[in-house]
């Protein structure tokens, strides 16, 4: 059951809805109270930090890793709790593990298998799997999927396993 809307494909209220937020900031404006500003305006002022960062996974570089590429951002955030990676997974990853890092893995694209300590378990579309430190694990199958970090990636905390630590 959604919301009906009208031959020409508007939602009765929303219109209304639009003009009291433009006036609402016309007023505001006349107050001194609302400005659009720019990024280069914002990041020039003294002591500003944004509250929010926002990142085109799809158009960042990819740069190799043990699952196939990585898009990753926020990681250069200072004070960042977290980093976000898109991850396009090789067929066969190889197994690594983080002493320090916790990973949330969602599946975006695909199907395959995540091997996590030695079981491995289906994955598709929409599958969330919360790996904490210490877990060897790998990707197995084509897929494409997001890996939230926390606390952000460090290269320095990616430990590939070897044959005899499996």
């Amino acid at each position: 059951m959604g919301v009906e809307g009208a031959a020409d494909g508007t939602v009765p209220g929303m219109e209304a809805q639009r003009v009291r937020e433009h006036k609402r900031r016309r007023v505001l404006s006349a107050a001194g109270l609302f400005r659009r500003v720019t990024w280069g305006e914002a990041r020039g002022r003294v002591g500003f930090m944004p509250r929010f960062a926002i990142a085109q996974l799809d158009a960042l570089p990819a740069v190799g890793c043990p699952c196939g590429q990585a898009r990753r951002a926020f990681g250069d955030l200072p004070g960042a709790e977290a980093s976000v990676h898109l991850v396009d997974i090789k067929v066969d990853s190889e197994t690594h593990h983080h002493q320090r890092t916790t990973e949330i893995y969602v599946v975006v694209e695909g199907e395959g298998e995540l091997e996590l300590d030695g079981v491995r378990v289906p994955v598709k579309p929409l599958t969330a799997v919360y790996i904490r430190p210490g877990c060897r694990h790998r990707a197995v199958g084509r897929m494409r999927l997001l890996n939230i970090p926390i606390p952000p990636f460090d290269p320095a905390d990616e430990h590939i396993d070897t044959e005899e630590a499996r």
